[in-house]
This record gives C-alpha cells, sequence and structure tokens, in this order.
C-alpha cells in the first residue's frame, strides 16, 4: 500500500537448511529451497517492478561459501555457484549487499545482526543487547523478535534507538520449536536530511499493527 522506493531483505532470507552444518535430513532438498526463494524474489519484484531491491547476506545465506569451503574448495569463484546467479540477481535487478557489509537508510545504519559481538546478551530483550553492544542507532533482524531500545548517553545526552525486527518465517522450526519468535518487519521514512522514523511493525494472526 505505501509503495516503498527501497526494500531491503536483510539476511536470512533462506534457511540453507541442507548446506548447515548441523545434523539435518537428508530429504530436505536444497534444490527445492532455492527455487522456493527464486519464487519469492520474482513474486516480490512483480509486485514492487520500480523498486531498489538490496539482498543482504545473512548468516545463514553464508552457510552456502561455507559448505563450499569445506567441502569443494574448487568450486569458489565459480559463478555458478555463487548465489546471486542461482537466485537470479541481474534478471530481477536486485543488488547484492555482501556479508558483514553494513546498509545506511538515510543516516540509520542496519545490520542483519551476526555482524555484532556474540559475547554480549541482554536479559530483557534483543534491543537492548544491540545498544549495549553499539550503543548507537541500529537496526537488526537475526533474532526474529521485535523489540526497541532508547537510551541517552555523555555529558550532552544524546538520544539513540535500537530496534530489532520480527522474522517472516516458520515460527516453529524442528531445529527450534520452542522459541520466542514473532513475525513482523520495519518500516522507514527518511528525509533528505538524513532524518528518519521507524515504524517496527507485528504481524499477529495476519493483521499488521
Amino acid at each position: 500500500k505505501k509503495k516503498p522506493d527501497v526494500i531491503i531483505l536483510n539476511g536470512d532470507i533462506g534457511d540453507f537448511y541442507g548446506v548447515s552444518r548441523h545434523d539435518k535430513d537428508p530429504r530436505r532438498s536444497l534444490a527445492d529451497e532455492l527455487d522456493a526463494i527464486r519464487q519469492f524474489l520474482f513474486y516480490l519484484r512483480k509486485q514492487f517492478p520500480s523498486a531498489r531491491i538490496l539482498y543482504k547476506i545473512g548468516n545463514h545465506e553464508a552457510r552456502m561459501e561455507m559448505f563450499l569451503v569445506k567441502n569443494a574448495p574448487v568450486l569458489l569463484g565459480v559463478s555458478d555457484f555463487e548465489l546471486p546467479v542461482l537466485l537470479k540477481f541481474d534478471e530481477l535487478n536486485i543488488e547484492l549487499v555482501p556479508s558483514l557489509t553494513l546498509i545506511r537508510l538515510g543516516s540509520l545504519p542496519i545490520y542483519h545482526g551476526h555482524e555484532l559481538p556474540q559475547g554480549m546478551s541482554s536479559p530483557v530483550n534483543p534491543a537492548r543487547g544491540i545498544w549495549m553492544r553499539v550503543q548507537e542507532s541500529l537496526i537488526c533482524g537475526h533474532w526474529h523478535r521485535t523489540s526497541e531500545h532508547t537510551e541517552s548517553t555523555g555529558l550532552d545526552k544524546k538520544l539513540s534507538s535500537c530496534w530489532s525486527t520480527g522474522c517472516l518465517c516458520d515460527l516453529s522450526p524442528d531445529y527450534a520449536i520452542v522459541n520466542r519468535w514473532n513475525h513482523g518487519f520495519v518500516w522507514v521514512e527518511t528525509q533528505a536530511d538524513g532524518n528518519y522514523e521507524v515504524t517496527n511493525h507485528k504481524i499477529i494472526d495476519g493483521r499488521v499493527y
């Protein structure tokens, strides 16, 4: 309805179950998963023909390269085995954002979340954990939970906010049947001067809040 100018797919669009390092069911096909991702991307492009679409490599997409590193290093650098080719980025005019790369919408920084130090956790919510790591404004996905934390720092009381976003995946995968995830996404409106307004939406029973 809002016709966004930019759509950021902020990592872990696919699970890449078949190339993970974890124990797995061999009956789950990587080919089927890649086909499902392609179908989603074609659908997204059809809905938003003029939007700029960025696809960030999250820790799940990174499984593909790590699998090649460990099991088939001779295929590293062969374009046919790289995600932009497998997922038809050129045909769909989708821009690749490499893993660990910072995205900015105006002056708002965006990470997937796996880029941050993992040794620090928060007893409150993911957004507070993000803030404790960076102490400046930042949006992350990764934790599959909608949360926000705002705090001031320094003598000048500089105010910053961090957000974690909900996910758009199955809420009860077999590797994490019990969890604290929720569906959601974030909407950001930016101004020419770099200022921004963030609305962190939840999706409950198919309705957006």
